[in-house]
C-alpha cells in the first residue's frame, strides 16, 4: 500500500487476544517473567550484594533487640533500683 507521497506503508496487524482475553503483549510478558530472572524463586539469594545487605540488616536488628534488653539490666545492676 502507498500513502499520498508515494511511500510504501505497512498496515499493522490487529492485536490478537488469547483464550482468556489478554492481549498478546501481556501474554508474552507473563511468559517472559515465568522463565526469566524475575521468575526464579531464589534469584536474589544468589546475588552477593543482596546477601551482604540482608545479613548486615539482620545482625543490626539482633543487636538493637539485645541492647533493648541489656541497657535496663545494666541500669538495674549499677543502681540496684528498678525505677
Amino acid at each position: 500500500m502507498t500513502d499520498a507521497h508515494g511511500d510504501t506503508t505497512r498496515s499493522e496487524p490487529a492485536e490478537t487476544t488469547d483464550r482468556i482475553g489478554l492481549p498478546d503483549a501481556v501474554d508474552s510478558l507473563v511468559e517472559a517473567t515465568r522463565g526469566g530472572a524475575m521468575g526464579r524463586r531464589h534469584g536474589l539469594w544468589r546475588n552477593r550484594d543482596f546477601v551482604l545487605l540482608w545479613g548486615g540488616q539482620a545482625v543490626s536488628a539482633v543487636g538493637n533487640e539485645i541492647s533493648t534488653l541489656a541497657l535496663p539490666l545494666l541500669v538495674l545492676a549499677l543502681t540496684g533500683s528498678a525505677v
